[in-house]
């Protein structure tokens, strides 16, 4: 990503990324009401984020593992404003940490690929920021469809956020599936397509 502006605690604000969806998709020619979309972790927030606020009203959304909040591990939290110099250690201690916590092997490469390629001096700045974060579950005027899966062997995220979500959003559905792994894989493009065209 390229930002030509200077860099602060104040790009990485959870609202200011979502604000740039609409943007995009305005540069690139799409019109979100006549599109489906779908997210995953801190894909799934943004598009949340920006259905909520009215920035982004796509013809339905479906999402995986949205973060209410980024809450890390009370062990992380005095190291989170670490000097930017032991943040490459930091982040292996992390990798190191994922690889023992995390169940499902694809869900592990994901995240350390995500870790080794990201500038450090970004991912200091969203560590900073991303955990002050907390959604605004007031979801009223919201009447996209919006599907929302879950799976219970995602060790990572909170499995009640999905249930939380479900309960604020006025038309959404709680969709279980087998595991994180499944919705990166091409045998739920048949689950998330339902989801779609029933929803339209």
């Amino acid at each position: 990503c390229q930002i030509d502006k200077t860099i602060s605690k104040e790009s990485f604000l959870i609202q200011n990324i979502a604000s740039d969806l609409p943007i995009i998709l305005e540069k690139i020619g799409l019109d979100p009401s006549k599109c489906d979309a779908m997210g995953s972790s801190l894909g799934a927030t943004l598009l949340l984020e920006g259905l909520r606020e009215e920035m982004l009203v796509f013809r339905s959304i479906v999402v995986l593992s949205p973060n209410l909040a980024f809450t890390p591990p009370i062990w992380a939290r005095p190291l989170i404003p670490a000097p930017l110099f032991l943040y490459n250690a930091l982040v292996k201690f992390v990798i190191w940490y994922l690889d023992k916590r995390l169940k499902e092997e694809g869900q592990r490469i994901r995240y350390r690929r995500t870790l080794l390629a990201a500038p450090i001096d970004r991912l200091r700045l969203c560590s900073l920021v991303f955990r002050k974060y907390k959604m605004n579950l007031d979801f009223s005027n919201t009447n996209s469809p919006v599907g929302i899966l879950r799976a219970s062997s995602d060790t990572l995220h909170d499995h009640s956020d999905a249930g939380k979500l479900s309960n604020q959003i006025p038309n959404s559905k709680l969709i279980e599936i087998e595991s994180n792994q499944f919705a990166h894989e091409a045998a739920a493009i048949s689950v998330i397509e339902d989801f779609m065209e029933n929803a339209a």
